[in-house]
């Protein structure tokens, strides 16, 4: 408290310890101009705001005169004071050895003011007063120590005096000191008073800067700093994992073998803390993890994903749950999971003993089917897939999709992160639970070898194994797709939906929607197979021919078109086939695969028997009467038709037709020239002497016509 005339003031520290109130509030309502909170600055301390008692709320003068005026007005106390001390005497107005240090650091400390403003150098003007204050209210509470010993009768080693002073100097730390210049441990208080007394040492000569008259700083030119900067660095970047201390040390034997002034262990360490070297030297010296490196890591400030379906991350790890065993072998649980960036759904998985393709098209698989598209962008790793995923790829990119291939961990960063979540949240529910990756930092992240010695057993008396280990971890997953972030996330409190729901309620703008024969197109096995018997026939070792029966009229425009179609079936369920044109791959049809019909025993299926021959009479009609209709067409009859049926008739049957045809036609059109000769039967051989054998129709004589013998001039003519 300050009295100026007839005005009190308070600073804020006893505000907040008399009224209870915050200092926050305060210094928003100063901030907002509060009324109640009128505020000023004296000439002789302009660090300290000092609040005026006339302006402040009524509970708040209540509560302050209670604490610090016995309940009267803080003017009137003051009076009141003055007035005792001068009744009573100066044994009752005798201050207490915290109110001579508070007057010492309040008032008596500019008397130090000259012993110091020489030897402080200091260039930041600012920071020059701010040393010069405290070291002179240092010096001050050095003197009023060593005065209150002396008129007190006490011995120097009293510890009980130290012990009062040090609690003070640490409650008003940050009130008077701004840097620690005066002991605030009572041993090392002791020490500096006995330096005083055994030397006859002013108070000025004991409080003085760190570090002062020390010249090491400047012992070192530009050059031999710039010297031991490189060496320092090339140590930092080597790759052993040297310590500070070690290339200390290396670096003292260094100077020492060269017969050179040797640098201390601090200007060493003075170099290898500056921010030039931490700069260079973080890329190397530090793991990727490492704040170390993290503090100089470069940033891009990234956007996130606006839309589900924008960009799918696919990553394996290792589950973090108990072992098993497998054919007497212990083995551990691996997940790939493909992750939806924008609302953090994983939208498929997969199991396996190690992460390997068939992993990852077996994860692609469930994403696609799930959620009905294909990604506008797919990222994974750089891990070496098989023919079967990359040629997946290939086919993912013909629908649009963009395949991006990333070897370091930021690429997709998201998916790494989740694992973590699902790691701490999830995973460690559980009590399979073995701990975080060996890389974690947190103290937390594993628990111990008993209790995980204890698990272990009881879960092998559960029948721990495979299967049990992959339904465990499949029922996590679907926990944290349909947990709303806000129940353990910080960052994303306010998100009060669960991943799934995101993903469900967002728009998909730049996907591809897959329909129902995408997905055999893509992760179905393939082949061209014949026709045969009205069937499409598999054959699997150990279980023989799978028929796919399609002798019914459903399946007629298949059967005319096609010898042979191209075939896509599931290599793990070879229940149905979906049936494509083998050259522009248009979906034609699905069928089931066909039951055989038993016709012995007691379940003998006649029933079945004859609704399949009805099925099969039914497409034979229509064969029927699609030939008919086809005939009805042609205005040819039998005989003439059969000329342009080759192989398809008998050779008598054709040669008839033939025969008949040349002798209508030579009938309307005989020979106008007598040079054609006969062909004798025995050599059948022709002699032709005029080529204008046939000339255009001319009216012939009845006589004319029967000389001729017709068999001879066909023959001449063929």
């Amino acid at each position: 408290m300050r009295l100026e005339g007839n005005e009190a003031f308070w600073e804020i520290e006893e505000v907040v310890e008399g009224c209870g109130v915050t200092n926050r509030a305060i210094q928003l309502g100063i901030e907002r101009g509060s009324n109640n909170w009128k505020t000023t600055k004296f000439p002789d301390d302009r660090r300290r705001t000092w609040i005026r008692h006339s302006t402040m709320a009524t509970k708040y003068l209540a509560m302050l005169e209670q604490k610090y005026c016995d309940g009267m007005n803080p003017v009137d106390w003051k009076k009141m004071q003055e007035m005792r001390g001068s009744l009573i005497g100066g044994w009752m107005n005798e201050a207490t050895l915290e109110d001579k240090l508070e007057d010492a650091c309040e008032e008596n400390w500019q008397g130090y003011r000259k012993r110091y403003e020489t030897k402080v150098n200091t260039a930041d003007a600012r920071k020059r007063e701010k040393q010069i204050k405290c070291l002179c209210r240092s010096a001050a509470v050095m003197d009023t120590l060593v005065d209150w010993i002396a008129s007190k009768g006490l011995k120097s080693s009293n510890k009980q005096v130290y012990e009062t002073v040090a609690k003070w100097l640490e409650q008003n730390r940050n009130r008077y000191f701004y840097y620690k210049y005066v002991p605030m441990n009572w041993l090392r208080l002791r020490e500096k008073v006995s330096l005083m007394e055994s030397e006859d040492l002013a108070s000025w000569d004991v409080i003085t800067l760190p570090r002062s008259g020390n010249e090491n700083k400047v012992k070192y030119t530009d050059d031999v700093k710039k010297e031991m900067r490189g060496l320092v660095l090339r140590m930092m970047l080597n790759g052993a994992g040297m310590s500070d201390e070690m290339m200390a040390r290396k670096l003292t034997y260094f100077y020492m073998m060269h017969g050179e002034n040797v640098p201390s262990t601090s200007t060493i360490k003075r170099i290898m803390n500056e921010t030039q070297v931490k700069l260079m030297a973080s890329q190397k010296r530090y793991g990727d993890n490492k704040a170390g490196k993290q503090k100089y890591r470069q940033s891009t400030p990234l956007e996130r994903a606006q839309f589900a379906g924008d960009c799918w991350e696919a990553d394996g790890t290792r589950v973090q749950l108990q072992g098993f065993e497998v054919d007497g072998v212990r083995r551990t649980l691996f997940i790939v999971a493909i992750r939806d960036v924008m609302s953090g759904m994983y939208v498929g998985w997969s199991y396996g003993l190690s992460e390997n393709s068939d992993l990852y098209w077996e994860a692609l698989r469930m994403a696609v089917t799930v959620t009905g598209y294909i990604p506008y962008e797919l990222r994974v790793d750089g891990f070496r897939f098989d023919d079967k995923v990359t040629n997946l790829f290939e086919k993912m990119k013909k629908y649009g999709m963009k395949l991006t291939i990333t070897r370091t961990s930021t690429g997709k960063a998201n998916a790494e992160r989740s694992f973590g979540t699902l790691q701490s949240v999830f995973e460690s529910e559980h009590k399979g639970w073995v701990g975080e990756g060996i890389l974690s930092g947190d103290q937390n992240s594993r628990p111990t070898a008993e209790y995980l010695t204890k698990t272990a057993k009881k879960l092998k008396e559960e029948g721990w194994n495979w299967e049990k280990a992959w339904q465990e971890h499949n029922s996590i997953m679907m926990a944290y797709n349909a947990t709303k972030f806000s129940a353990y996330s910080k960052k994303l409190k306010g998100v009060q939906k669960s991943p799934i729901e995101l993903h469900n309620e967002s728009t998909k703008p730049a996907v591809k929607t897959v329909d129902f024969w995408d997905v055999p197109t893509l992760f179905w096995a393939e082949a061209i197979k014949p026709l045969r018997y009205f069937q499409i026939t598999f054959t699997k070792r150990g279980i023989g021919d799978i028929v796919f029966d399609m002798n019914s009229d459903e399946y007629l425009d298949i059967h005319k078109k096609y010898n042979s179609v191209m075939v896509r079936w599931d290599a793990d369920v070879l229940e149905e086939i979906m049936i494509f044109d083998p050259k522009t791959d248009a979906y034609l049809t699905t069928v089931k695969a066909f039951k055989r019909i038993l016709l012995y025993g007691e379940n003998a299926e006649f029933d079945r028997n004859t609704e399949y021959k009805e099925k099969a009479k039914a497409l034979k009609k229509k064969v029927k009467e699609m030939t008919e209709k086809t005939l009805d067409g042609s205005e040819r009859v039998l005989d003439e038709s059969a000329l342009s049926l080759g192989a398809m008739v008998s050779k008598e049957i054709k040669e008839n037709a033939e025969t008949a045809a040349m002798e209508e036609y030579l009938m309307n059109r005989p020979p106008q020239s007598s040079t054609v000769l006969k062909t004798t039967k025995k050599t059948k051989t022709k002699v032709l002497k005029d080529v204008k054998a046939i000339t255009a129709p001319v009216p012939v004589k009845e006589s004319e016509s029967a000389e001729i013998d017709h068999f001879d001039f066909i023959m001449n003519q063929l």
